[in-house]
């Protein structure tokens, strides 16, 4: 039986701005910087890993966060909260933000929010 769809939250413009700097504040935190400093290390450039072994890493990182923005703690949380941020890339610090985020976890020149 397939789980049943994460409804859509929205942000604010407000929210998404707080929200991507608590989410980047929490891969600076010493315990999750080594964890996805050593993830990254063990995929290297291979994009598969990176999928396989960083990106995991990487959305339990978000997951602390994103809960106290009314998302789930799930890797479909983690989707839900990256399409609300999507909703506001046409402001010019959230896409800063957004950018940031994912260089935090993703090589240059991978898509992500």
């Amino acid at each position: 039986m397939a789980a049943a769809p994460v409804p859509m939250k929205s942000l604010t413009l407000e929210e998404a701005r707080a929200a991507l700097k608590e989410v980047i504040a929490a891969f600076d935190v010493p315990e999750n910087k080594m964890k996805i400093d050593a993830a990254k290390a063990q995929a290297g450039d291979n994009f598969m890993l990176i999928l396989q072994i960083v990106l995991p890493v990487a959305m339990q990182i978000q997951q602390m966060t994103i809960e106290k923005y009314g998302f789930d703690a799930t890797q479909q949380g983690v989707t839900a909260f990256a399409v609300a941020v999507r909703q506001h890339n046409s402001d010019a610090e959230v896409a800063t933000l957004a950018t940031e985020l994912k260089n935090r976890f993703l090589p240059p020149g991978v898509p992500g929010f």
